[in-house]
């Protein structure tokens, strides 16, 4: 049942990035309410992970310098690179060369799905959106080992 509804959430999370019915950069706005559900079910174990192997896609782990950010006119704004709303908890910003936009993350026990970028995010990096600016001081910065999962581009 876990892995289903996990399988479920995926698929929900690629569908509002376009990639399973429109390609890389199709209509996103329409699935903005789909991607909230990852705000009922972030986390999942490490036995759940197997799931995305039976995905289509490339599926790594890799040591990261994990950053933060929230959304604030002040800090980079309250929108991703798509136009659409930041999702604390959920959205994260990598270099595009290295993990592209809809890539799901595990860090730290949580799913990120890479839907914003920033000119400082180079290389290794990864920029998670947190809901304040107090977690944000309080999350620093972290060498994780990150689950990534990258989508097979149709």
């Amino acid at each position: 049942m876990r892995k289903a509804i996990l399988f479920c959430l995926i698929f929900c999370v690629l569908g509002t990035l376009g990639w399973v019915s429109r390609g890389w950069f199709g209509d996103v706005s329409k699935y903005q309410d789909e991607i909230s559900d990852l705000e009922k079910v972030n986390s999942f174990d490490e036995d759940s992970l197997k799931v995305f192997s039976e995905m289509e896609g490339e599926f790594y782990k890799e040591t990261f310098i994990v950053t933060s950010y929230y959304p604030s006119p002040k800090q980079g704004g309250i929108y991703n690179a798509f136009g659409m709303r930041l999702k604390p908890n959920i959205s994260c910003a990598t270099d595009w060369k290295l993990i592209p936009p809809g890539s799901i993350l595990n860090i730290d026990g949580k799913i990120f799905v890479v839907d914003d970028n920033g000119s400082h995010v180079e290389g290794n990096e990864i920029d998670i959106c947190l809901p304040t600016s107090a977690e944000v001081e309080s999350w620093g910065n972290k060498e994780l080992e990150v689950w990534v999962f990258v989508p097979k581009k149709e």
